[in-house]
């Protein structure tokens, strides 16, 4: 403020969010083409993914984690969660968290039955050690965890958007869902 510099703040909660807020870096920064290119190379990447999975019931449950004190995630109301879409699986947690920060506690965790958890490599060994989660969550038991390549590419919105998907659905092609998660008409 004291150099009265530009200042551009963006928040991308969506996919598309991600996309306008790289155009709008494009055009503040006179590189317009670029960013237009750019976003539409991630569509197509993103798209192709999505294609690639087409509807294939039942998806697996993933929860994705932040942290295990709290145990901090992300909700329907996310990219992450249309990323998760995208790769072909579905969301554990279908509904707003009820507590603050998205935060859940260790019961509601094996309450979501998660198939996969997904989180950094700390975040991964610490829910191997939560107390009752070797029995009562699918992911922990069965050892079915996702760490990115690059821990930063699914909990940064940007251009690496693509690389989270495709990391993600290729790990999600090779998971069962637990029987118990399958509902039946």
């Amino acid at each position: 403020e004291k150099t009265k510099a530009p200042l551009l703040i963006l928040s991308a909660n969506t996919v598309q969010e991600t996309y306008d807020s790289i155009r709008l870096v494009g055009k503040a920064t006179g590189t317009e083409p670029t960013a237009n290119l750019l976003t539409a190379a991630m569509q197509t990447r993103i798209q192709k993914v999505a294609q690639a999975n087409g509807v294939k019931p039942p998806l697996p449950r993933v929860l994705m984690l932040y942290g295990i004190n709290p145990i901090y995630t992300t909700g329907p109301d996310s990219y992450l969660n249309e990323i998760i879409t995208m790769a072909g699986g579905k969301n554990a947690v279908e509904k707003p968290v009820d507590q603050p920060g998205d935060t859940l506690t260790p019961e509601q965790v094996i309450m979501l039955r998660p198939d996969v958890i997904v989180g950094g490599k700390e975040v991964i060994a610490q829910a191997k050690q939560v107390p009752g989660w070797s029995t009562g969550v699918v992911a922990v038991k069965k050892g079915q965890f996702f760490v990115p390549k690059s821990e930063t590419v699914l909990v940064r919105p940007g251009p690496r958007l693509p690389q989270a998907v495709e990391e993600l659905a290729a790990y999600l092609r090779t998971i069962t869902p637990e029987a118990s998660n399958v509902k039946t008409p």
